[in-house]
């Protein structure tokens, strides 16, 4: 399942890539609407983009948003938790290629905001706070994975 608040934000269409072309032009590698899975949690899904960046070593992983109007707070959040759930997921397919930093990306039709996650103590908040919102859906609709 993917979090996000129903009309606050989507995944990006093509009418948004020309704002993301230096994005997209990163250094390599690169990995573009890569599936990832976690076994241990049950948890699947597509991330968007994986690739270097110059000023921080190791790669970053994207979460990319597009959005009418305003950005809120709520789907940066979101976001944040969805790049920690792949940020989990990615050393099963790509464990010697390790994920140093997670980054969303929020596109609307006047705007572009970054959000750069390079703490290793941020990044595991992030993805303790996934894995508990995980839990409690399991345990809502009888799935629990402990």
């Amino acid at each position: 399942y993917e979090i996000t608040y129903g009309d606050w934000s989507s995944d990006v269409c093509s009418s948004d890539l020309p704002y993301l072309t230096q994005l997209l032009s990163l250094p390599h590698p690169r990995y573009i609407n890569q599936p990832v899975f976690n076994p241990d949690q049950g948890y699947a899904g597509t991330l968007d983009l994986v690739a270097g960046q110059p000023l921080t070593p190791g790669l970053v992983l994207y979460e990319l948003k597009s959005t009418g109007y305003k950005i809120w707070p709520e789907a940066i959040a979101d976001a944040e938790l969805q790049a920690a759930a792949y940020a989990l997921a990615w050393p099963y397919q790509y464990p010697h290629l390790p994920i140093t930093a997670l980054a969303t990306l929020h596109v609307t039709p006047y705007s572009l905001k970054e959000n750069l996650i390079i703490d290793p103590d941020a990044i595991a908040q992030l993805q303790g706070q996934f894995l508990k919102r995980l839990r409690g859906f399991g345990a809502a609709y009888g799935g629990s994975r402990e």
